[in-house]
């Protein structure tokens, strides 16, 4: 996979990984509020998603980068 390195794609993944664990976390407290669910699974529940976040983090840090090449121009 063969990415174009930008400093405006390094922060778009890092924002929508952020938001994306903050609804999750959102989410999943809702839904542990509504189900009557024990505490130890809440917790092991909350570790399970922090994990997959952080999963996917490392992940995207080690997608190879490929930086264009210099332009050169021409002046007439």
């Amino acid at each position: 996979m063969k990415i174009i390195d930008t400093t405006k794609t390094k922060s778009l993944s890092f924002t929508v990984i952020a938001l994306a664990a903050i609804a999750s976390s959102i989410l999943s407290t809702i839904l542990f509020m509504k189900a009557n669910i024990p505490l130890e699974t809440q917790v092991i529940l909350y570790a399970v998603i922090m994990s997959y976040y952080v999963a996917l983090s490392l992940g995207l840090s080690k997608v190879k980068a490929k930086e264009l090449p210099e332009q050169l121009e021409i002046a007439f």
